[in-house]
């Protein structure tokens, strides 16, 4: 039997925004580790980040890919905060 861990996470945001968000982030989801599969996409108002791994991977390597994704994701929302603050 194989198993797999799935991890979702829903960012609420701006279409603009998450758009953004996805083309920032598909250059740093390539090369995969072999086991792991990421999907981002935008749906109603929120992006929504699809880790999975199989029985193979470690559940710490599913935990760090995580982090990795949620700190750059963090750093593109505070430089659209700060953009969008100079401009007003």
């Amino acid at each position: 039997m194989h198993r797999k861990i799935k991890l979702v996470m829903e960012i609420p945001g701006t279409e603009d925004l998450l758009e953004s968000v996805i083309k920032a982030l598909e250059p740093d989801n390539r090369p995969l580790p072999s086991g792991m599969d990421i999907s981002t996409k935008y749906c109603n108002g929120r992006l929504v980040i699809e880790i999975v791994i199989n029985e193979k991977l470690e559940v710490l390597t599913l935990r760090n890919t995580a982090d990795e994704l949620l700190e750059l994701i963090s750093m593109l929302f505070k430089l659209h905060n700060s953009i969008e603050s100079e401009s007003t």
